[in-house]
């Protein structure tokens, strides 16, 4: 999800696989992007899709990052 810039935009799906389980593997995808501007955190809300042995589970979380930063972390 996202380029080297750290652009993201809404619809952006992974897959993915743990690398410490076999059984859990799910998608991560962007719902939803917002970008205030005016040096503010830029911010998006993921929804993800967790598989454990079969199990369906749905989680949302917000996550931003401060420009010039990359990487977006889980907002508390």
């Amino acid at each position: 999800m996202g380029d080297d810039a750290g652009e993201v935009e809404v619809g952006s799906m992974s897959a993915w696989n743990s690398n410490t389980r076999d059984d859990v593997s799910g998608t991560s995808t962007v719902i939803a992007k917002e970008d205030l501007g005016n040096g503010d955190p830029q911010c998006i809300t993921v929804s993800d899709v967790i598989i454990v042995k079969g199990e369906e589970t749905r989680a949302d979380k917000r996550m931003c990052r401060q420009p010039p930063a990359v990487r977006y972390a889980i907002a508390v």
